[in-house]
């Protein structure tokens, strides 16, 4: 007769979970070049979506995200450019749940602005941080 043990720690039955890729730098100058790098090593854990996040102390944060393979969407110089900084994140998607599509990549929550206005913003946007909207559209533009 088999009888199963109990666990002894709940994360005891954790298994590595192979969908989507991460990889991240800190303390290298261009390092959305280097994420961009690694993202494209990593491609083959997502080919959905992928995303780069940087910090650099003078330009703060700034992220790019798109759809599809990184080789077509992170490899432009002129994109790497607008992704000041020396610490860096990035993220390829693979979908197993939840979101696909352009919903994947472009994520929002609601918002409600000081006149009372309700629109989407990204989910990194805090409680009481300053934001630009579009007044034609009343939609997020861009951080302040």
């Amino acid at each position: 007769m088999s009888r199963t043990m109990p666990l002894a720690h709940p994360f005891d039955d954790d298994k590595l979970k192979e969908e989507c890729g991460i990889f991240g730098v800190v303390g290298v100058a261009d390092a959305a070049n280097f994420v961009a790098l690694g993202l494209h090593a990593l491609q083959h854990r997502g080919q959905e979506a992928g995303g780069i996040v940087v910090h650099d102390a003078e330009h703060g944060f700034n992220s790019a995200r798109r759809m599809g393979y990184v080789r077509d969407n992170f490899t432009s110089a002129e994109l790497l450019q607008t992704l000041p900084g020396n610490i860096g994140i990035g993220h390829v998607r693979y979908s197993t749940a939840g979101n696909k599509g352009q919903t994947a990549a472009n994520s929002y929550k609601p918002a409600i602005l000081d006149n009372g206005v309700r629109i989407t913003v990204p989910p990194f946007i805090g409680t009481g941080e300053a934001i630009i909207v579009n007044t034609d559209t009343m939609e997020y533009s861009e951080r302040a």
